[in-house]
């Protein structure tokens, strides 16, 4: 039901009751126990970062840069505040090293990684078509990469190139991952469907998004590749202290261009200092065009987009707070499935013959543990409302299935009845041929007898038996079926074939 998308069936009662009691049985301990070793891992890669932040990067920093400045410069050593980097740089501190944490960080990465490997046995070829999944992947090297680095870096007594860089996407990446983690709970799980559908429709508008971003980063790296001083006596007489570096600009070269663009875009127009104050100053070498690209910059990327994709999200959020209970279904279902892969088979067939003997009692006084459960599952939603078309969230789009069978349905009906209309025209064209068949038969009959009655006066008038006549009748009755039956086989077939 789920692959097909049948929400409605799965809100039926039996099957409700059916993944309520897989939930209280071991889809709650099982979320719950991936969901506490994902908060331990977080919080120890949170813990050994920081502290291998404080104790061995930040000296390491400080060295590098004191002794940069000793081999480039080393008048500025004699300044006050490089006696104090020197003896924060050079200060004994020691290192850190927690064997501890860092087993305990694996085996929250094997809980994982075990994790991963289900939802791929029970999805297949699918788990690599969404590019959610791909973030447990990427979590997975690059925290195992970061533990591998420290612990290299703890024996040679050094820093790595790469180990804090892993570390930062590591960390990320598993605060990030707990989002995902939350879907099975229905208290806080339609939340994280919110903010991955949003995050959704950014992706498919990234690229209208880029195209509008490519094109004024271009475009203001054009014209406003530098400043210039200006020939008016009076700029130079505001500025008796004039310094090279005026006349440089954030949009100098396509990289910083383009940062730049990004940050307008999204609130940071310092148009004062960029724009304003350059154009008063004289200071643009294009000054008309550069102020209508910059008045078709306001118009497009800090409104025009902006309201655009609030108008997408809000559109998406409606839909799955319509649609949360339907969700919470379908989540179960997945969630169910990708357990159940990882049980053995005797304990499967134990939990098959639990469910051939459960009852379910609704007015029945719940206990705190169903009541727990149910709070965990449902989260306050209780009946689903079927209002508006889920977004793909693995990729849903389109109509839902209630418009496209209303839509079947209607093309049937206009096709009854016309083959009704046709079925009425033909009945009515195969009787008006059978009466004239009749009609014809009885004349032929009358002219039979007529010329029968002309023989026999020319003969001697010799009177009948009433035999004879009774077999007549007979004789005339079967030729006129006869006729009838010629005519049904024929004529029908040749009506019909005309409306085919």
């Amino acid at each position: 039901m789920a692959s097909l998308r049948r929400s409605d069936l799965l809100a039926h009662p039996v099957c409700t009751a059916f993944l309520e009691r897989k939930w209280v049985t071991y889809g709650m301990y099982c979320s719950g126990f991936i969901m506490a070793s994902n908060l331990i891992c977080v919080a120890l890669l949170s813990y050994v970062m920081m502290s291998a932040v404080e104790s061995n990067l930040r000296p390491y920093l400080l060295r590098k840069s004191y002794r940069n400045v000793e081999l480039n410069s080393p008048l500025y050593l004699n300044q006050t505040d490089f006696e104090d980097l020197q003896k924060r740089a050079f200060t004994d501190a020691e290192r850190f090293e927690s064997d501890a944490s860092l087993g305990i960080l694996g085996l929250s990465l094997a809980v994982m990684f075990l994790k991963e490997l289900a939802e791929q046995r029970s999805q297949g070829y699918r788990y690599f078509l969404r590019w959610m999944n791909y973030t447990g992947i990427l979590l997975f090297m690059s925290c195992g990469g970061f533990m591998y680095c420290f612990c290299q870096d703890n024996w040679l007594k050094e820093i790595g190139p790469y180990t804090y860089q892993l570390g930062a996407v590591a960390i990320f990446l598993a605060w990030f991952n707990l989002l995902r983690l939350c879907r099975p709970f229905g208290t806080f799980g339609i939340y994280s469907f919110m903010f991955f559908c949003t995050l959704n429709t950014f992706i498919r508008v990234s690229l209208f998004f880029f195209l509008l971003t490519a094109a004024f980063t271009a475009t203001f790296s054009t014209l406003f590749q530098s400043y210039i001083f200006p020939n008016i006596t009076a700029f130079y007489q505001r500025n008796p202290d004039l310094n090279a570096d005026k006349i440089k600009t954030p949009f100098a070269g396509v990289t910083n261009s383009a940062l730049r663009i990004g940050a307008m875009t999204v609130g940071d127009l310092e148009a004062n200092n960029d724009f304003i104050y350059p154009l008063m100053d004289g200071m643009l070498e294009y000054p008309l065009l550069s102020f209508l690209f910059y008045a078709i910059f306001l118009m497009l990327m800090p409104i025009l987009l902006h309201n655009l994709l609030t108008g997408l999200a809000i559109g998406d959020l409606a839909t799955i707070q319509a649609n949360a209970a339907s969700l919470r279904l379908e989540m179960q279902v997945y969630l169910h499935e990708s357990l159940e892969k990882l049980f053995p088979s005797r304990y499967l067939q134990k939990l098959q013959e639990q469910s051939k003997s459960h009852r379910v009692y609704p007015g029945a006084r719940l206990d705190f543990r169903t009541w727990l459960a149910r709070w965990l599952q449902s989260g306050g939603i209780r009946q689903p409302i079927f209002t508006g078309n889920l977004g793909d969230l693995d990729d849903r789009e389109g109509l839902s299935r209630t418009s496209e069978t209303q839509e079947s349905l209607k093309k049937l009906n206009k096709r009854l009845k016309q083959q009704d209309v046709d079925l009425s025209e033909l009945k009515t064209m195969v009787l008006q041929l059978l009466s004239r068949s009749d009609q014809a038969s009885a004349v032929a009959d009358d002219n039979d007898e007529g010329s029968a009655f002309a023989a026999s006066s020319v003969k001697e008038s010799v009177p009948r038996r009433p035999s004879e006549r009774i077999r007549e009748k007979r004789k005339a009755k079967a030729r006129l079926l006869r006729n009838r039956r010629r005519f049904a086989n024929q004529n029908p077939l040749s009506m019909s074939s005309r409306y085919d």
